[in-house]
């Protein structure tokens, strides 16, 4: 099954790229993302963003470069990235159980609905995941080839500078480093998150003034909201892998002191984010589940390890059955906005010369239209003022007893010029 991890990723990579054209981005993210970018390709800097981390704008940037497809290029970065995955998560995995073990799990991650419908939309996820999966297994080859630890140090580097959830597993990261004797490594591995603070100035808290915001801010949360934060986790946990996640916390079988020593980092991370949940301060998103399937992984690699492939295959296709079921954003494979009839006013402006303001109309609808324009090279300004100097059109949400340019059930365009 070695080699057919190769064929898995190509696999992936293609069914990826098929799909694109069905593909409607939903994160307003991404969008945001783009932006930053396109800002950073014109003036490079070490932090292009105060809040978010460098590394995925470095690469989106370069992909611009060489070829500046603003809706393409971000979702085939991430569906590279992504597919390539599976390569290192499997060799991981094969060191600590069986080979079919290891197949098992990484074929229930890489086609779970929830990571493939993120690895498609131009977001950051996918490239963490490669990094983070690459810097443990490198680290996981050092035990018996020293060389290899400062592969592994570098890759968790740069992780650790594309998303944060690298920092929260320092601790878990360090501890290891020290049992297996690289007891001073672990201080390079807390200095990337160290520069880019003082390099992006938010070491005097001036990047991360939102997250003092929002813990200053009087928060009421009911009692049945915090019930509904507290399982909006576990309940996509389900979403990602399915039923048969049941059947791997039920089954019973060898080893089970050590299957629960995999589960260690899983539950460090997942404590976090319900403690962060609880409190309001942690966006509800299944695309943060992402790596909570990844920290199972070796725990499923384990507990399933005697599954046969007709099985895998039987719980893939519920899974994926499944995420078509639930009425919520995100959990699809195939990202689709909620609301097709925004793709009306899509397709009214696209032929339209000028330029345009958007008010906004909702998370998905406001930044897919955006993008859209941007893609069609027009000036956009996303705005809920009263002041539409300099603009052609507004795209805004239908107003009554007006009389636009063109409607909708629930939207209009108004020639302003």
């Amino acid at each position: 099954m070695g080699n057919k991890i190769y064929l898995i990723a190509l696999i992936l990579l293609a069914v990826k790229v098929l799909v694109l054209p069905f593909a409607q981005p939903i994160d307003a993210d991404a969008y945001s993302r783009l932006i930053l970018a396109e800002s950073w390709l014109a003036e490079p800097s070490f932090s292009p963003s105060s809040q978010w981390l460098p590394v995925h704008f470095y690469l989106l940037g370069l992909g611009l470069k060489i070829w500046h497809n603003t809706l393409l290029i971000p979702a085939l970065i991430s569906a590279l990235f992504s597919s390539l995955t599976v390569i290192p998560l499997f060799r991981f995995l094969k060191s600590l159980t069986t080979e079919k073990g290891a197949f098992i799990a990484t074929v229930l991650f890489a086609f779970s609905p929830l990571v493939f419908s993120n690895s498609i939309q131009g977001l950051s996820m996918a490239l963490f995941i490669f990094l983070f999966a690459s810097a443990i297994y490198s680290l996981s080859k050092s035990i018996q080839n020293h060389k290899w630890i400062w592969t592994g140090m570098i890759l968790f580097a740069l992780a650790a500078l594309t998303r944060y959830e690298a920092w929260i597993m320092l601790p878990v990261v360090g501890y290891w480093l020290f049992r297996s004797g690289y007891r001073w490594q672990w201080i390079f591995l807390c200095t990337a998150p160290i520069i880019w603070l003082i390099y992006s100035n938010s070491i005097n808290l001036e990047g991360f003034q939102w997250i003092t915001d929002s813990m200053n801010e009087e928060m009421p949360i009911s009692a049945e909201n915090r019930l509904r934060r507290i399982w909006f986790f576990p309940f996509s946990l389900f979403v990602g892998f399915g039923p048969i996640l049941i059947y791997a916390f039920l089954k019973k079988g060898e080893g089970e002191e050590k299957n629960r020593i995999f589960l260690i980092p899983f539950l460090y991370l997942l404590t976090t984010y319900l403690l962060l949940s609880s409190i309001g301060t942690l966006l509800l998103q299944h695309r943060f589940t992402i790596f909570l399937l990844f920290l199972l992984t070796p725990f499923l690699s384990v507990k399933l390890r005697t599954v046969s492939i007709k099985t895998l295959a039987g719980a893939l296709i519920l899974t994926i059955g499944l995420s078509f079921v639930y009425n919520q954003k995100g959990t699809k494979p195939i990202p689709r906005l909620h609301d097709q009839e925004i793709i009306a006013i899509t397709d009214y402006i696209k032929n339209k010369q000028g330029s345009f303001i958007i008010r906004f109309i909702g998370w998905e609808e406001t930044y897919y239209i955006a993008r859209q324009l941007k893609h069609q090279g027009k000036k956009i300004r996303l705005y809920d003022g009263e002041n539409l100097e300099g603009f052609d059109y507004c795209i805004s949400y239908k107003i009554e007893n007006a009389t636009p340019e063109f409607e909708t059930n629930k939207f209009q365009i108004d020639k302003i010029n």
